[in-house]
């Protein structure tokens, strides 16, 4: 029996025989004597296990695979992200470690030249019929058959690399080289594409099959000078990770979406260079074990940067385990099998149905009719279920998000009454009636028409008989908007410039909100109660708050929200409406620095609509910063309680009896009220510009720990594999060497 080697020599020992010790190679007795077992001896060269025992390996890795699998589709399911994401990243690690070990038995099967014919059928035409069922599961919304897809295409791949790994010297030059020409394609494709359509998509799957063919083509090209070209490639890699990182800042200061494409390129194809390279390195055990130490140093690094810059431990901590994994399977092979996992959970994860199809009038035909009218914080954005038909983007789409969450359809559902909901996220005053510019695909929900108009175009004989109005409007007016995505990057939106043009816009949008509440009065009529709705404190200053938000950004937006909900009270007075203060300390104990926040912070959701609208992240943030459903339910507690085994009790309750009674339904109106609507003269800021301006910043900040971050994984992942821990000798990239092909 030839003696066992270390690192990349192991992969052409034979297997130690049953009964017979493990070498160790230097390793301490005390290892040797835990691993004296015969199932940990065993386990000790997990591919040898598998030519042994191919059924039991090939089954074993199968079930792993299908338990990874529905694993993943839970995740898939799972409406908060960093839970998804979480178990995304379990079941990727029990599917990889179910591929790996269908990758002996697979190998040998198609090794065999009687069964090669067959292996090409099954690989491409698993690859192909794996992207035919993504393909469907995008038509049909489905995120089991966007999954079950990219199991087939893991499967394929499988088969292919295996086919692939048996070429010829000059075919393996070839996949080298056309590796290589493909990986310079597919961004280009995926550019000219715009990054969401089918010529991107066949972008994707041309850069994953270049990733495959250089990675396979690349160790026999070394191995044929292995002391020249490990080194030459090893500095080259380095060159082009370099290379690519500095793309990717100029990508993120500069806009330029062709570096950005070619700058995640780049990298990832000096990374996979740099693991193959390295692993036919082959130093000592106890040298091993400093370069294992050297990288989790370096991803230390980058941990505490990325803290910095994102300031929140659960993201961090996930960011640092998917950053430095991906950065570690350059050493342990198979980066594009990750990529596969990636996708497939993206594409199962936004078409995930967040619909509700029961009803937004709970009781139609109820004696008591409400009015909901407004903006986000009405409608109910901030919720993980809307009402169907309006989460749509797209052109045409309807994105007034309204929820069964809201509290006009809490407050509804608890007085036994009707509701007409009308309610809009991102509903200006102007949007009160601004005859009806906008198309509204969907007949039976207002979508981004003017919604008084919708109001008497559609429930024109129900006016008449309306008991009370609920009407949030005005945030938007002032950028409430833009200021809550100012203040969920990293930098802050508290910049002095800005803070003074959003505060005097808050007051220079008075006019116009007192125009809107009296064109709502007179269309409603004045013995309609209308209730003018404040906006709730999200956040207060505390010392031990752990969000991406400093003092200053809080106090800012504490100061934003005062002003504004004043500007309110001023407007209602002057309109002659009811105001509702209680829902401005409604989430008291309940803010964003408080240990059960029932407001949003950072909440991704993805829509409804083109499949290429839905992947864009940008279209995700929409419910960050509004309440969540217990949020709402707070605010409908104080407008009318739970009638649990009484009567409901609350503002709305209590001002309805009151007019029942025959007092007003709403104040006199003061002096000076506003008939005809004004333009709106508060100052215009190039907002959208200067948010995309600090995006590019936050990138350009996380270009060097996210950097720091791949190249730890990768430093650690050498580290581990050389430095001879037991079972983790399957991970090794040397296994793909030529004369391992032969066995």
């Amino acid at each position: 029996m030839s003696q066992p080697t270390r690192g990349g020599d192991r992969a052409d020992r034979e297997d130690p025989p049953a009964g017979s010790p493990v070498s160790t190679d230097g390793a301490d007795e005390s290892v040797v004597e835990r691993m004296a077992e015969p199932v940990a001896r065993r386990l000790a060269d997990v591919r040898g296990w598998c030519r042994r025992r191919p059924a039991i390996c090939a089954v074993l890795g199968f079930l792993l695979l299908v338990g990874g699998g529905l694993l993943f589709l839970s995740a898939t399911g799972e409406r908060n992200l960093f839970l998804a994401v979480l178990i995304a990243v379990v079941s990727a690690g029990v599917g990889a470690v179910g591929l790996l070990l269908l990758n002996e038995p697979v190998s040998q099967y198609l090794r065999q030249p009687q069964n090669r014919n067959r292996g090409r059928w099954l690989g491409f035409g698993g690859l192909a019929a794996g992207l035919v069922v993504v393909w469907l599961a995008i038509l049909v919304a489905s995120p089991a058959l966007a999954v079950v897809g990219a199991v087939i295409v893991l499967l394929a791949l499988l088969a292919i690399n295996a086919l692939l790994l048996s070429g010829t010297a000059q075919t393996m030059n070839l996949f080298r080289l056309g590796g290589l020409g493909l990986l310079v394609i597919a961004p280009i494709l995926i550019w000219i594409g715009d990054g969401v359509d089918l010529l991107s998509i066949i972008g994707v799957v041309v850069w994953i099959v270049g990733l495959v063919l250089f990675k396979v083509g690349l160790p026999p090209w070394i191995d044929e000078e292995p002391q020249r070209r490990r080194v030459s490639v090893s500095v080259a890699s380095v060159v082009a990770t370099a290379l690519g990182i500095g793309l990717l800042y100029l990508a993120a200061v500069a806009s330029v979406e062709p570096a950005l494409l070619f700058g995640l390129t780049v990298p990832i194809v000096g990374l996979s260079a740099l693991g193959i390279s390295t692993a036919r390195f082959d130093p000592s055990p106890r040298l091993a074990r400093i370069v294992l130490a050297i990288g989790l140093l370096v991803l230390l690094a980058g941990a505490v940067l990325t803290f910095r810059i994102v300031r929140l431990p659960e993201i961090t901590l996930l960011a640092v385990a998917v950053i430095a994994a991906i950065g570690a399977w350059f050493v342990f092979r198979g980066e594009a099998l990750i990529a596969v996992l990636l996708l497939g959970f993206v594409f199962g994860w936004v078409l995930v149905d967040r619909n509700t199809g029961e009803p937004s009038n709970p009781f139609p035909d109820a004696d008591v009719q409400l009015l909901a009218l407004g903006d986000s914080y009405i409608s109910g954005e901030g919720a993980t279920r809307f009402f169907d038909g309006t989460n749509v983007v797209g052109e045409g789409g309807n994105q007034c998000r309204r929820a069964p969450t809201a509290y006009p359809f809490r407050v509804a559902e608890r007085l036994g009454s009707g509701l007409i909901f009308l309610a809009c996220s991102g509903a200006k005053t102007t949007d009160m009636d601004n005859q009806g510019t906008a198309p509204d695909p969907f007949p039976d929900i207002g979508g981004g028409e003017d919604q008084l108009q919708r109001l008497l175009a559609v429930h024109g004989d129900e006016v008449a008989g309306l008991d009370a109005v609920l009407v949030s409007i005005g945030g938007n007016d002032v950028g409430f908007g833009t200021i809550i995505k100012a203040c969920l990057l990293p930098q802050s939106c508290a910049v002095p410039d800005r803070v003074d043009s959003w505060l005097r816009n808050v007051s220079e949008a008075r006019d116009q909100l007192v125009a809107s509440y009296g064109l709502l009065r007179d269309t409603v009529g004045a013995d309609t109660p209308i209730v003018a709705m404040t906006y709730p404190i999200i956040v207060r200053p505390r010392t031990d708050c752990a969000l991406v938000i400093d003092d200053d950004e809080i106090d800012f937006v504490v100061q934003f929200t005062t002003a504004l909900n004043a500007m309110l009270e001023s407007a209602a007075a002057e309109a002659g409406v009811n105001l509702f203060t209680g829902s401005i300390d409604a989430l008291d104990g309940r803010l964003l620095c408080d240990d059960d926040p029932a407001t949003n912070f950072l909440h991704l959701s993805p829509t409804d609509g083109p499949f290429a609208d839905q992947l864009l992240p940008a279209n995700w943030v929409h419910g960050s910063m509004h309440p969540r459903a217990d949020g709402h339910e707070l605010i409908a507690d104080l407008l009318a309680s739970d009638p649990g085994d009484g009567e409901p009790q609350g503002y709305l309750v209590d001002l309805l009896a009151s007019v029942e009674q025959g007092g007003p339904a709403n104040p006199d109106p003061q002096p000076g009220a506003i008939v005809d609507p004004p333009a709106p003269e508060y100052e215009e800021l190039p907002d959208d510009e200067w948010i995309q301006e600090r995006l590019y910043e936050t990138a350009g900040d996380l270009v060097p720990p996210v950097g720091l971050l791949l190249i730890g994984g990768l430093i650690a992942a050498f580290g581990l594999i050389k430095a001879e821990v037991p079972f983790l000798d399957f991970l090794n990239p040397s296994n793909n060497r030529p004369g391992d092909r032969n066995r």
